[in-house]
């Protein structure tokens, strides 16, 4: 009887023993598996931090590399008024401009005049030139812009270049790209108006010796001028205005000059109950607008001018060509 009971001890240890072995083999199978499961989590956790770092030094290089050409668009358009001088001279460049260009230049095309003018309007027509001449490469003495469309002006009224937009070809930030463009008003030698608007693509290399940029590449890409016998417009606010105090707050704008007071640091004005400090009223996207009606029924168109900041403007015809 107790051998019996000794058996069925050993037995029964036996069973237990197998199921300890049995329960120990799957603690070890689910831990190897929640080892697995945890090391493949950190692993994609790893690599989603490792994607999520990557976005942000794109978007932080992104960042720098737009402040970093406004910063250079900024630092360059001063320089572009020695071209829009360059203009007025009626050679592009001048003696004086010429610095803004190295010493080697490519001229990407040339422009040639266009004989076909299309009327858009009485006694207005347009043409546009031909960029597709074959350009060059030339020293900055010899070089000459515009040649073409430049030679036929008598004089200049305005003009001007400015940047559109740009960009920097390489991750140095030693080729900037940029658009320019260009427009203005002239007279012919023929005695004809002209009007003006160019898109130029002007590539800029920064010389690492003294931190300068200059044009290395200059590509006219569209040249289109609006030609007519005589001015479309005329200033003649002198001749039918002559009131002082009409004629100083009809040449004055104090929209615009509240909004440059915000560039140049003073305070803004503030919106009655306005609870955003970082917003204003002031901005340069509204303009005064004008109504012409004979508001006296005296048989003359008057004129009535909405003004922000100030006062309206009401302009009476007197009917002989001035105004009050």
């Amino acid at each position: 009887m107790t051998n019996q009971r000794i058996k069925m001890g050993a037995s029964l240890l036996s069973i237990r023993s197998f199921e300890l072995k049995a329960l120990g083999i799957s603690i070890l199978s689910i831990a190897l598996i929640l080892g697995c499961s945890s090391s493949e989590t950190g692993q994609k956790d790893s690599v989603e931090t490792e994607d999520q770092a990557v976005a942000v030094s794109k978007d932080e290089q992104s960042i720098v590399s737009i402040v970093s050409s406004e910063e250079l668009i900024l630092s360059l358009t001063p320089k572009l008024r020695k071209l829009n001088k360059s203009l007025r001279n009626l050679r592009l460049p001048d003696e004086v401009s010429k610095e803004l260009f190295s010493n080697r230049i490519e001229v990407a095309n040339r422009i040639l005049p266009s004989d076909a003018e299309s009327e858009i309007y009485l006694g207005i027509f347009s043409s546009e030139w031909d960029v597709s001449g074959v350009g060059e490469e030339t020293s900055s003495e010899d070089l000459l812009l515009w040649e073409p469309f430049l030679s036929q002006i008598k004089y200049l009224n305005h003009g001007k270049f400015y940047f559109v937009r740009g960009s920097f070809l390489d991750p140095e930030r030693t080729k900037y790209q940029s658009l320019l463009g260009s427009g203005g008003s002239a007279v012919l030698a023929s005695g004809r108006v002209l009007g003006w608007n160019a898109k130029v693509e002007a590539v800029w290399s920064r010389d690492l010796t003294n931190d300068q940029w200059s044009i290395v590449k200059w590509k006219t890409k569209s040249l289109e001028a609006t030609l007519a016998e005589e001015p479309i417009f005329v200033e003649v606010l002198d001749e039918v205005l002559k009131d002082d105090a009409a004629w100083k707050l009809a040449t004055s704008a104090l929209h615009d000059q509240k909004t440059s007071g915000l560039y140049q640091g003073r305070q803004p004005e503030r919106l009655e109950g306005d609870e955003y400090p970082f917003f204003f009223a002031e901005t340069t996207l509204e303009h005064p607008s004008v109504a012409v009606v004979d508001i006296d029924s005296d048989g003359f168109d008057d004129v009535f001018v909405t003004m922000r900041h100030t006062q309206n403007l009401l302009l009476r015809n007197n009917g002989d060509g001035t105004f009050e």
